[in-house]
């Protein structure tokens, strides 16, 4: 893995995720033009460099073709910690007072604009930007939280979805509330298909710790149905 120590001349073009899709909220790692060096950022040091993958044109272009990335309609800056964020229509309709633009601002956060794309892409610095982050998380797992109480179970469903996408891993306690929230609304096959993702992804110890907070979080709730 190569590691850029300086990128004073770099420039960001694009990343690699996917631009549009059914989720409010999706990641894209950045990638870095630095004269003729083209890198995909995978993590950065602890002091913000960036650190990843080195092709070349043709790959990036091959890359491109595939549309598993994309290209900014300007290039931005390189970016400390940059990640880039991309907001979906539905993250504004479940978060209607949230001025997106203007948080990620203060913290110097670029828009950018991809062709073709719905969705609003932000180029942050992640470690500046993650208080914004967390209080999103936190906003939307109240809201499922509460939504869950009233028995509105689509509703708890999709604010524990978003808290959960929040979140830069995976989350015990929003997938344990959305996975409730989808057994709840007898969606037996997609929270089973959930889980198994997660297993393949975390292992079964972290399934066992969801299906333990499902446990106390049906306790709390009043939920009679067993949901294994």
């Amino acid at each position: 893995m190569f590691e850029l120590n300086d990128i004073k001349n770099c420039v960001t073009i694009g990343g690699v995720g996917s631009v549009d899709g059914p989720s409010p909220f999706a990641w894209a790692k950045p990638v870095l033009q630095c004269g003729n060096t083209l890198l995909l950022v995978h993590r950065y040091s602890p002091d913000g460099a960036p650190a990843g993958d080195q092709f070349l044109e043709g790959k990036w272009r091959q890359i491109l073709g595939d549309g598993s990335a994309f290209l900014f309609i300007e290039i931005a800056e390189a970016l400390h910690n940059g990640m880039i964020w991309m907001f979906r229509q539905s993250f504004y309709q479940l978060m209607p007072g949230v001025d997106v633009a203007n948080k990620l601002a203060k913290h110097n956060g670029i828009q950018v604009e991809i062709p073709g794309a719905t969705a609003n892409a932000f180029l942050v610095n992640e470690k500046l930007a993650q208080t914004d982050l967390e209080e999103w998380k936190q906003t939307s797992y109240r809201t499922a939280w509460h939504a869950a109480i009233e028995r509105d179970w689509l509703r708890s469903q999709r604010y524990a979805d978003l808290s959960f996408l929040l979140t830069s891993g995976f989350d015990p306690d929003a997938f344990a509330l959305f996975y409730l929230a989808t057994k709840q609304l007898g969606d037996v096959r997609r929270a089973n298909w959930e889980l198994d993702v997660a297993r393949r992804s975390c292992g079964a110890g972290f399934v066992a710790n969801v299906l333990r907070i499902c446990d106390q979080l049906r306790q709390k709730l009043g939920v009679e149905s067993e949901i294994r």
